[in-house]
């Protein structure tokens, strides 16, 4: 179980960061997760997608938030901060369709 979740929450977090870093490193990392996808598809491997969602918003958004309070507020543009609430609540949807998966697991048993 954790194999996967470790696997598809660094395929998310591949896909969050090439997507913000496409115009240096993000190309590359598009396409590692995209190739990943494409393993994970022929294997089998469908379990634990909420995973991919939490990693698709944590690793940009710790980024981003770290980006922005490293530098002064007045010189970091106030379009990113949609940018960096739209991310943390994409992990938070992840991190909650995780929990509700647990929960629904736990009462099943």
């Amino acid at each position: 179980m954790w194999k996967s979740t470790i696997y598809w929450f660094g395929v998310g977090a591949c896909t969050g960061l090439g997507i913000i870093m496409i115009f240096s490193l993000g190309i590359a990392l598009l396409l590692a997760a995209l190739a990943l996808v494409l393993y994970a598809t022929r294997q089998g491997l469908g379990k634990n997608m909420w995973a991919a969602m939490l990693g698709l918003g944590l690793a940009p958004a710790l980024l981003l938030t770290y980006e922005y309070a490293s530098t002064s507020a007045s010189s970091f543009l106030s379009g990113y901060t949609a940018v960096i609430i739209a991310c943390w609540a994409i992990a938070l949807i992840g991190l909650l369709w995780g929990l509700s998966g647990l929960l629904l697991h736990r009462r099943a048993s």
